[in-house]
């Protein structure tokens, strides 16, 4: 580590540790708060549903035709 390299997150977390500054780490895991506005979007995003492609109804009346070929 005195070379500017770090071997492992683990041993991050043990200098962290005996300089009392394992609480920096806190702020990369810290889950931002949602208005329930934005919450309510997010939600039924998720509920919307899937649109799905058209299908035709016809019959193809040509079965029965012989080709020219």
């Amino acid at each position: 580590m005195e070379k500017g390299e770090i071997g492992s997150f683990e041993s991050l977390i043990r200098v962290l540790r005996v300089l009392g500054k394992l609480d920096a780490l806190h702020q990369l895991v810290e889950d931002e708060e949602m208005s329930p506005n934005d919450y309510y979007e997010f939600v039924n995003a998720t509920k919307r549903k899937v649109r799905k492609r058209a299908v035709s109804n016809k019959k193809n009346n040509n079965d029965n035709e012989e080709s020219e070929w």
